[in-house]
């Protein structure tokens, strides 16, 4: 982790499963600078006294998302749980990232994808969609593309 020690870097979804998951390894791993964005920081008590830094932000509204991102270098954006308009609402936390001047984003995508000929494959259709946004966003990506988890 010594490369990243100092480095500013920041998790989506904070107070879910996954994201706390990856804070306690990123803290385990020696990283001192982590943000954790959550929409509700007050479920994230115990994060905050373990010295992550929250931050309130909310993909719907990604012009102050970017605001909220100022000083990231590093982003895990952890797909959300929604699946109505899913592609539209990441697309628009990667594109506040670019905003903010995050230099580094990854995000949690899944094994295949490329969406099929059918256009109501809703759940595939946000991960492509995501993945070309990043791919084409000019910022250094990295995809995890896990099977479901």
């Amino acid at each position: 982790m010594s490369k990243f020690d100092n480095a500013v870097l920041a998790v989506t979804g904070a107070t879910g499963n996954l994201g706390r998951s990856v804070i306690g390894h990123l803290r385990s791993a020696g990283a001192k600078r982590i943000v954790g964005f959550t929409r509700n920081p007050e479920k994230a008590a115990d994060l905050a006294a373990a010295g992550v830094e929250l931050r309130r932000a909310d993909f719907q509204d990604p012009a102050h998302l970017a605001g909220q991102l100022a000083g990231v270098e590093r982003l895990l954006v952890i797909s959300t749980d929604t699946l109505v308009g899913r592609a539209e609402l990441q697309t628009g936390a990667v594109d506040a990232a670019v905003k903010a001047g995050v230099r580094h984003i990854l995000y949690t995508s899944i094994t295949n994808p490329y969406p099929d000929a059918d256009p109501t494959a809703i759940i595939q259709n946000s991960h492509y969609w995501t993945e070309v946004r990043m791919a084409t966003s000019g910022v250094d990506f990295t995809f995890l593309r896990n099977n479901l988890y």
